[in-house]
């Protein structure tokens, strides 16, 4: 395996994708929880980590996981898609079918970021004008973003003692801020509206109740958009559940692949889990 991806354990394949100015090693929590069941593949998306020679783009993005699925040589996989990286799963599954893929994990996304028009389940007080002018800003100073971007990843500004937003914002600072900007840019020209109702894979559609990003209004219309979804909120956390309750985070994700690849249903439908 290539050494921009991350890979631990054995068994069904899960396929951890990461957010904007993150890397795979964001998934370093799961891996320690889940490894032991599951074999854990997180890559650096192109642009990113490892992979910042990369291209930034989405559809360099969905190349790239369909290369890295391919070359895993597996029947099927499970996707799990944290912000940025459901968009890449959405492009990936629109672009090259689900034909490989048992189940979809999506986490605190929406498929348009920009409020506009009658859209309003985009990034939470963002709308055209606003994004524009935060965009034509972000390479001025790459370590004041770098910590603005930190402090909305979590529930509070100060995010959670294991993973501080002060760490976060030091992985952020270590990215090409040319690349970082041209995702941005991708990013606000998202629109995988039409093309989510067309999954027809088994989903779980996760959040933070406490997401300072998107939340429950966006999770709730993602999940409305086809029939294969399940709802899961994470109480006390925000944009990055994974890491804010970890534990609670890889516990769903068990019951999802039992539901995924045993045809074991989730019960309720609608899930609510504490930190």
């Amino acid at each position: 395996m290539d050494k921009n991806v991350y890979q631990q354990g054995e068994g069904k394949t899960l396929i951890f994708l990461h957010g904007w100015t993150m890397t795979g090693a964001a998934f370093a929590g799961q891996f320690s929880r889940l490894a032991d069941h599951f074999h854990c593949v997180a890559p650096d998306l192109p642009g990113h980590g490892t992979s910042r020679h990369l291209d930034a783009t989405i559809d360099r993005c969905g190349e790239f996981l369909n290369a890295l699925i391919c070359d895993l040589e597996k029947e099927e996989v499970i996707l799990v898609g944290w912000s940025m990286g459901a968009a890449v799963a959405w492009n990936y599954l629109r672009r090259f079918g689900g034909d490989k893929v048992a189940g979809l994990v999506t986490v605190d996304m929406s498929p348009k970021i920009v409020n506009e028009g009658d859209w309003t389940l985009g990034l939470v007080g963002r709308t055209t004008d606003t994004l524009a002018a935060s965009t034509a800003h972000l390479l001025d100073d790459w370590q004041l973003s770098s910590a603005a971007v930190a402090s909305g990843m979590f529930a509070t500004e100060v995010g959670p003692e294991h993973f501080p937003a002060s760490y976060a914002s030091r992985i952020i600072a270590d990215q090409t801020p040319e690349k970082m900007h041209q995702m941005w840019v991708e990013l606000t020209q998202l629109d995988e509206r039409d093309s989510i109702s067309k999954i027809d894979v088994p989903w779980l559609v996760c959040f933070g109740e406490e997401s300072r990003a998107y939340g429950r209004p966006v999770a709730e219309w993602v999940a409305a958009q086809s029939p294969h979804t399940t709802l899961c909120g994470f109480q006390s956390a925000g944009h990055s559940p994974h890491i804010e309750a970890p534990d609670a985070f890889a516990k769903v994700l068990k019951q999802f692949v039992a539901e995924a690849w045993i045809g074991t249903p989730l019960v309720p439908a609608n899930l609510v889990h504490h930190q």
